[in-house]
């Protein structure tokens, strides 16, 4: 079986698209398939992906070259923001099955299987159509294979440690304005910052760190794991870190960084793994930060912690593999 996995990242893109393929990339190499993994990126940063075919062009642009590349391929999965139509149409024309990753019913797509694992997505989120397939719900969330284990998580009695978190690359400039409320307002706490690769705020930070600021460089996904199983609390964005975090049941204060983002913070508000923030962009939000902190007791969070971990349990990318290959026909 040769199968394609197409995504994007960088800049205002973040890499939420290209970490959610890779999972799915992991997936299917645990059943012996190296896929093909094309990425546009549009900003230029070191990738450290566990991948071994990995292709890096502007295949928006560049779309023949994509497809004639892919013509006689089985499977492709698509992951984007950008492609068009146009584009998707052309691709179910060209491989023989199409799988659609979408979060929002962002177009109406040709014949294939359409993936949204939002976390409180109803069956009646998509308009089915014929010729279409749909897995919907957060038991498809795709994480990479060292979430695929359940963590186990110790929830302390005292708040000690917490894990500053805005995606691969920060573009609302947030580390710098939590670090610093952190390193002001509670100058014991463990802080433990992640630098994405595509940061370009890296001095802001380090001159606000402090004695007790460790500053992660591009940790990969084991390392990213051990950080949440020993951190205490999480600040994060609302892309597909928060995932990661319900996954090991990290509890976790929610900022909304772009609209594609509040469906996933609206849903893990109302299941109860998240304190929701608001926007980035309010002039209050460190003043509603340090309410909610204030809240964060023992008992909600050991709650928040059991709620995260029972809504993700991180083996989607392995049920979504699993289902294309107990239905070979599919789409014919």
């Amino acid at each position: 079986m040769k199968v394609a996995i197409i995504t994007e990242g960088g800049g205002d893109l973040g890499f939420g698209h290209i970490t959610r393929c890779t999972a799915l990339y992991q997936a299917f190499a645990a059943k012996n398939i190296n896929p093909g993994f094309f990425i546009n990126l549009t900003q230029k940063v070191k990738l450290s992906l566990p991948i071994k075919n990995i292709q890096v062009f502007n295949w928006l642009e560049n779309r023949k070259n994509l497809f004639t590349f892919i013509k006689n391929y089985d499977i492709a999965l698509i992951d984007s923001y950008q492609a068009d139509t146009d584009f998707y149409n052309q691709l179910a024309e060209t491989v023989k099955k199409c799988a659609y990753l979408d979060d929002f019913r962002r177009i109406n797509y040709p014949p294939g299987l359409v993936i949204n694992p939002t976390i409180n997505i109803s069956k009646d989120h998509h308009t089915h159509k014929k010729n279409l397939i749909y897995l919907l719900g957060p038991k498809y969330i795709t994480l990479r294979k060292a979430f695929w284990t359940k963590s186990q998580k110790k929830i302390n009695e005292n708040i000690n440690s917490i894990l500053i978190t805005f995606g691969g690359n920060d573009v609302c400039n947030l580390s710098p304005l939590v670090l610093n409320f952190f390193t002001k307002k509670y100058p014991d706490f463990i802080k433990n910052v992640i630098i994405g690769g595509g940061y370009r705020n890296v001095d802001k930070i380090v001159k606000l760190k402090d004695k007790k600021t460790n500053l992660i460089i591009h940790p990969d996904a084991q390392k990213m794991k051990n950080i949440m199983i020993s951190s205490d609390i999480a600040i994060s964005s609302g892309g597909q870190t928060l995932y990661e975090l319900a996954n090991v049941g990290l509890p976790t204060l929610g900022l909304c960084i772009a609209d594609n983002q509040l469906s996933n913070l609206e849903g893990f508000k109302d299941i109860g793994f998240i304190k929701y923030l608001g926007w980035y962009s309010d002039k209050n939000i460190i003043d509603k930060l340090q309410t909610r902190l204030h809240n964060l007791d023992y008992e909600t969070r050991k709650n928040m912690h059991s709620v995260g971990q029972k809504y993700v349990d991180g083996l989607g990318a392995k049920r979504i593999v699993s289902y294309l290959f107990r239905n070979k026909d599919i789409f014919n």
